[in-house]
């Protein structure tokens, strides 16, 4: 109670100190609610219903709330239902001479933010309150039933023949049941701070309806109009329309109109969001326009909308995301892999160092789409620069070298023949592998190359005679003794040999392995 008393002393001070008149008689006799609506200072009250809020006051706050909603929006003649007619409003009171007009604006579009905030309390404590119903309607069916059941036991008549239930032995057990009753009631009902504060939810959320989705998404739109430079409103507007458009997802899935009314202006929420951010990174509004555009990525729709925000967010923002972006780039969609195609090269434009290696290793991708696409990137780049281009291949292609070595790549190979032959009997994927390996064994270069050769060459070219002969017979009539034999005769005398020195540990040097670096 002292508390309570000091806080409204607190209240009653303050509100001297932003009267116009700064007599503080104007306030004898009034209630503290009623002193805050007369009071001409949208600060005050901003902070007022935000403290009545917080005193878990839900419904006398959000109640003030909408009366100064409507207020301040009739005062500067803004219609959210409407508000097309006010897209020059905010800034022309910005830049008005009255300081008055313009504290309304701002605080009016905090209000509106607000109140969009409280709604989603409202909504998301509604349907917690709700489950809790349930399982305590749950509970006492289950309570009762085991309290009938003791009841119907210890007055059975066999009961009553062995010991006669006396009137304190009914009253007792009377007693304890209803005390059983009134605990568990009391454990589940809580203090009554909460059950007002309960209440006051489950009253808000009745008066709101079913459309109390729609109340959200239209407060969060006032507030970017009356202030549209505000990052906060921005932000909460697109992952809310985000957050709408995952709900169709898990039951009706998602039509060509929910795209239309959610998933666009998501997209338009998180670009301008990433505008607005006054540091050099946006990870997570980025990422969240990301994730709408590549889930949607066959809507024509979608695919405008992101290029439009495209145009207008910083370049940088996009570096930060570079893997997400490459990841994509074979993406079966024409509309977004043609953009994201024109936004790497772009980056690589302008920052062809954070791009160029990352595209050489999509280039070498076993995926022919995931590679021609990288491919057609790094040609528009090296118009623009021939030889980093070429210089980041060298780079790339001697890390590629040096990342595996013949010995371990034959060795995982020939580990590969060894289990097809024995236990899955499908050996035309290792096949393919040994092909490409004998045919790198004949262009070798370095000198850990030319080592393996001049140690097993002799082995694995007589191998390849068998391997190519089992090719060229009939598919469906393939000799595997052949395969057998060479494996006898000369992949297992090799793979024997070179597992004993693949474990040992090998020091590779730079200058015998990139011969290529070094000139």
């Amino acid at each position: 109670m002292a508390t309570n008393l000091s806080t409204s002393a607190a209240w009653e001070n303050r509100l001297y100190r932003f009267d116009k008149s700064g007599n503080s008689d104007a306030l004898n006799g009034v209630s503290l609610d009623n002193a805050i609506c007369l009071t001409a200072q949208p600060a005050l009250v901003y902070m007022y219903v935000k403290f009545k809020w917080s005193m878990k006051e839900y419904r006398d706050a959000f109640e003030m709330m909408e009366l100064f909603v409507k207020t301040y929006s009739e005062r500067i003649k803004f219609d959210k239902d409407n508000p097309s007619n006010y897209a020059n409003g905010p800034e022309a009171i910005r830049f008005s001479n009255s300081s008055e007009e313009s504290k309304t604006v701002y605080y009016l579009s905090r209000l509106y933010c607000k109140k969009a905030e409280w709604l989603i309390k409202i909504q998301q404590d509604a349907a917690h309150l709700a489950q809790k119903a349930r399982e305590k309607a749950k509970w006492r069916s289950s309570s009762a039933a085991c309290l009938n059941h003791v009841a119907y036991k210890s007055t059975s008549p066999r009961r009553r023949s062995r010991r006669p239930t006396s009137a304190k032995t009914s009253t007792g057990f009377a007693h304890r049941k209803a005390q059983a009753t009134t605990s568990a009631s009391s454990s589940l009902s809580g203090s009554s701070s909460d059950d007002q504060g309960n209440s006051d939810i489950e009253f808000l959320y009745q008066q709101q309806g079913s459309h109390i989705g729609e109340s959200i998404l239209e407060s969060y739109r006032a507030a970017t109009i009356l202030d549209s430079k505000w990052y906060k409103a921005w932000h909460s507007l697109a992952l809310q329309h985000y957050f709408e458009s995952k709900k169709y997802e898990k039951s009706a899935g998602v039509t060509s109109d929910i795209i239309e009314k959610y998933v666009v202006p998501a997209i338009h929420g998180f670009s301008r969001a990433i505008q607005l951010f006054k540091e050099d990174t946006t990870l997570q509004d980025t990422l969240r326009l990301l994730t709408v555009w590549f889930n949607y990525s066959q809507h024509e729709s979608v695919v405008q909308a992101v290029s439009e925000g495209i145009k207008f967010t910083p370049l940088q923002t996009w570096l930060q995301v570079i893997p997400q972006i490459l990841a994509r780039i074979h993406i079966k969609s024409e509309g977004t892999s043609r953009l994201i195609k024109q936004l790497l090269a772009e980056l690589g434009k302008f920052h062809p160092h954070a791009i160029l290696f990352s595209l050489y290793v999509a280039q070498r991708s076993d995926n022919l789409d995931r590679s021609n696409a990288a491919g057609e990137v790094l040609e528009d780049l090296y118009i623009l620069y021939p030889k980093l281009v070429n210089e980041t291949g060298v780079v790339s292609q001697d890390l590629i070298r040096m990342s595996m070595l013949p010995c371990e790549m034959w060795h995982e190979a020939l580990a590969d023949l060894q289990a097809c032959l024995f236990y899955e009997k499908n050996p035309e994927e290792v096949i393919k592998t040994l092909r490409i390996l004998h045919s790198q064994l004949r262009a070798a270069q370095t000198l850990p190359e030319l080592r393996f050769v001049h140690r097993f060459g002799r082995d694995l070219a007589a191998a390849e005679v068998y391997l190519e002969k089992y090719i060229a017979s009939a598919p469906f009539f393939r000799d595997g003794s052949l395969l057998n034999s060479a494996w006898n005769l000369c992949y297992e005398p090799v793979f024997r040999r070179n597992k004993e020195d693949n474990f040992k540990g090998q020091r590779v040097a730079l200058k015998s392995e990139t011969l290529s670096l070094e000139e």
